[in-house]
């Protein structure tokens, strides 16, 4: 119901805006074509009528949600800062071509000490194959440290318990020799 009466009232709504817009552009056209004729009636000497009217400066598109606007770069901060570039690539070079070290003199030296790629390569597979046994080991002593902290921390809050109880020990026998001495106490102060 409600959806049948709004579809209507747009409806409506439309046409009229279409009725009021043709409208708008009849009376527009009248308006240009009466302009022309005071025109071509004011000025009999004029050789040639512009039939149309002059035409509008282009407008940029505007978008409902954006709009931007080009700003035209000012030539004498460009030139400027052109200038500062060149001046700073050169700087840069220049420092560059005084940092560069010398060509280096070295004597020839066959490197590779006394050993062959044999004796090399054994060693190399050596190590290899032990690096594995070392990797457990090291896992195995991480775990140790790690149980023997967590046993650590663990015999710090027993002992802090047995402190805890020790003295709650020591208060209730302190209250109960309080309690016999009152009640010795009483049965002497009563018992007369």
């Amino acid at each position: 119901m409600y959806g049948q009466s709004s579809y209507s009232r747009s409806g409506n709504g439309s046409r009229m805006q279409n009725r009021y817009q043709t409208q708008r552009n009849y009376n527009h056209s009248e308006n240009i074509s009466n302009r022309m004729e005071e025109q071509q009636n004011s000025d009999p000497q004029q050789d040639y009528v512009n039939e149309q009217p002059a035409p509008r400066p282009p407008q940029a598109p505007q978008d409902s949600q954006f709009s931007c606007q080009v700003i035209q770069p000012d030539p004498v901060k460009r030139e400027k800062l052109l200038t500062m570039r060149r001046k700073e690539e050169e700087d840069y070079e220049s420092f560059k071509n005084s940092r560069r070290s010398g060509p280096i003199h070295l004597t020839p030296k066959k490197l590779g000490g006394e050993t062959s790629e044999l004796e090399v390569r054994e060693q190399q597979q050596q190590i290899q194959a032990q690096s594995k046994y070392q990797k457990m080991m090291k896992r195995e002593e991480y775990k140790k440290k790690l149980k023997e902290e967590e046993e650590a921390k663990i015999q710090k809050m027993k002992d802090l318990q047995r402190q805890k109880a020790e003295k709650l020990q020591q208060k209730r026998q302190q209250q109960d020799l309080e309690r016999e001495q009152r009640w010795h106490e009483d049965r002497w102060r009563w018992g007369k």
